[in-house]
């Protein structure tokens, strides 16, 4: 969570389409053309974390695949804050959810 954004108390959910390589790794990271109108830290902080993450490839005929998923990254001060800006596309995903560090 980028501290002067928790700072002013701004949340909101980034939508990021993330291509996923056969080895799980992201070959690439872009902001969906749907994300809601977010600081541009938030959406760089929502990008830079999911660089970093491994995921479970996409499997064709038992094999790892190449594939692209949507990823929800939502900032929130509040756990059990259901506002932060979310998006009706993001009903039937697992959202991540993002705190201020302590």
């Amino acid at each position: 969570y980028p501290k002067a954004l928790a700072e002013q108390r701004i949340e909101g959910t980034v939508l990021l389409v993330v291509e996923v390589g056969a080895d799980g790794k992201p070959l690439g990271v872009t902001l969906d053309q749907d994300s809601p109108e977010l600081p541009a830290a938030m959406n760089a902080a929502a990008i830079a974390a999911v660089q970093t993450w491994t995921f479970n490839p996409a499997r064709k005929d038992g094999k790892p695949v190449a594939a692209r998923v949507l990823v929800p990254v939502k900032f929130a001060l509040d756990p059990t804050n259901e506002a932060g800006g979310a998006d009706t596309r993001t009903d039937a995903l697992d959202t991540i959810q993002v705190g201020p560090a302590s």
